[in-house]
């Protein structure tokens, strides 16, 4: 990574971070105002949050290259991501798993954040209502999980740099959390992919069987 890149970066973390840092400094002050201000609590709660999120993005980033494989349970992992995810009410969830698909090499931590990563991107897209759909697929030498949305589709324009980080924060809030996603597959030999599809958007994992090189 050349030194422009990491400035460039380094700058947007710090904006990020900094952003979140505002908010809990504006709501230190209104709760000398008023102690009893319970807004500015969870204002405060969800600036934490945010900028907890946005850190773990970015260590993840760093060492997305750095897996533990052990057999894992793949479709328990999408199913715990699954979960993991606040579903609003208008929004409906399909998912397939398919049942040949048993213990298989990979870092289970990890990959559990990509799933959720992915389940949470296609659940921001869809704001009111809308169908989520997760598959999972063994294709002979490779398995194949696809995370389907019937949200926008991401502008045309935007495409080329979403899995770059900071490239693009459509349908990636903080710039981070998609390149990150593909950084963790890549590391497992696997690839990362979006296509628009119907009314929305398709990402698609692709994972080698046998343990990542």
């Amino acid at each position: 990574m050349s030194l422009t890149e990491i400035q460039r970066i380094s700058s947007e973390l710090s904006h990020d971070l900094r952003g979140a840092l505002q908010i809990i400094r504006n709501c230190t002050y209104l709760l000398r105002m008023d102690p009893e201000d319970e807004s500015a609590v969870d204002q405060i709660d969800g600036a934490v949050k945010q900028a907890t999120t946005i850190l773990d993005d970015f260590r993840e980033y760093y060492t997305g290259h750095e897996i533990n494989i052990i057999d894992a349970k793949l479709n328990s992992l999408v199913e715990q991501a699954l979960i993991s995810v606040e579903i609003p009410q208008g929004l409906k969830v399909k998912a397939t798993l398919d049942q040949a698909i048993e213990g298989f090499p990979m870092d289970p931590t990890k990959m559990k954040r990509v799933f959720t990563h992915l389940i949470r991107s296609a659940v921001d897209a869809m704001p009111g209502e809308g169908t989520l759909i997760i598959e999972t697929r063994d294709a002979s030498d490779t398995v194949m999980i696809s995370v389907v949305d019937t949200g926008e589709q991401i502008p045309e324009e935007l495409r080329g740099d979403l899995l770059t980080p900071y490239g693009s924060r459509s349908r990636d809030g903080n710039g981070l959390s998609l390149p990150s996603c593909k950084r963790v597959v890549e590391a497992h030999g696997g690839k990362l992919s979006f296509e628009p599809s119907g009314e929305g958007t398709t990402f698609t994992i692709v994972l080698p069987k046998g343990e990542s090189g």
